[in-house]
């Protein structure tokens, strides 16, 4: 168990600034450049934002009373402002959206999982000692 955590807190730390560089390209191309392949790009975003919160999920489901301690990332409630935008075809709310509200849950997300990687990891280590 000790093992999956560790290894699933490593592969958020991993993708997470990756998916934050993907929401400023997204949003500047929709907003500045290539719209369709903004677009095209959100919904790979899309699916790391599901991900995202799928692994977050299982980690809080883990160790729910470290996650208490911590600013834990919940249920995006900026999907409702991105869904209205999307159906209004509005690019400028897109990306703001997108820049301003799942950019930031999602540096919000990298800050609270290093702090949990970080604590277990020393953890592990004082109990090695």
């Amino acid at each position: 168990m000790e093992q999956e955590l560790k290894a699933l807190l490593g592969s958020l730390k991993d993708y997470l600034p990756r998916l934050i560089a993907a929401c400023d390209t997204v949003a500047e191309e929709i907003k500045f450049g290539d719209k369709e392949k903004g677009y095209a790009t959100l919904a790979a975003v899309f699916d790391g934002l599901s991900w995202v919160y799928d692994a977050l999920g299982a980690v809080a489901r883990a160790v729910p009373e470290e996650v208490a301690e911590l600013n834990w990332p919940r249920e995006a409630g900026y999907l409702g402002q991105l869904e209205q935008a999307l159906v209004d075809r509005d690019d400028v709310m897109v990306a703001d959206v997108i820049v301003y509200e799942v950019r930031e849950a999602m540096v919000e997300a990298q800050t609270a999982v290093h702090m949990l990687y970080k604590r277990r990891s020393e953890r592990q280590r004082s109990e090695r000692q």
